[in-house]
């Protein structure tokens, strides 16, 4: 599988958020890329305004995505953890929709993985999904994997 290091971390990261955070609906799945996706909603209809975070696991951009044949080769460059929550209709803050402890908890979770983080806000009055990623505006803000252990950015 070409995406077998993002789909792991999916999992380590599903398996310790249903710990943490047990009462969300997951859901999980892939993108079009093949990169696996995590929804965490309140029920198991999400809607505007609910506690909706959207997950998404990819490999950094690498210009040298190929073999010497030209062929797609397994990506083992450092991955990327993206979390889209819906923005409030004024202000700044995770913490409207998102329970203040839901917020530790999956902020800090995904953000000790040793990977980058990026943390990204969907219009308000639309629930995020992976559309949320394809618009560079809606990245709020990004963390740099942990330096004092730079061997854990292999992730």
């Amino acid at each position: 599988m070409k995406y077998a290091k993002q789909v792991k971390l999916a999992d380590e990261l599903v398996d310790e958020l249903r710990k943490r955070v047990s009462d969300y609906v997951f859901t999980t799945g892939f993108d079009a890329n093949g990169w696996p996706t995590i929804s965490l909603t309140a029920d198991a209809t999400p809607a505007t305004t609910e506690d909706n975070v959207f997950i998404r696991i990819r490999p950094r951009d690498w210009n040298l995505q190929k073999d010497v044949l030209g062929l797609d080769q397994t990506v083992f460059v450092p991955s990327v953890i993206q979390l889209a929550v819906e923005a409030p209709a004024s202000g700044v803050g995770l913490a409207r929709f998102t329970s203040i402890a839901h917020a530790l908890s999956l902020l800090t979770t995904c953000s000790k993985r040793g990977t980058r983080f990026e943390y990204w806000e969907e219009t308000n009055g639309t629930v995020p999904t992976i559309t949320t990623f394809n618009t560079g505006s809606k990245l709020k803000a990004s963390i740099e994997p942990e330096l004092y252990w730079p061997l854990i950015e292999s992730q």
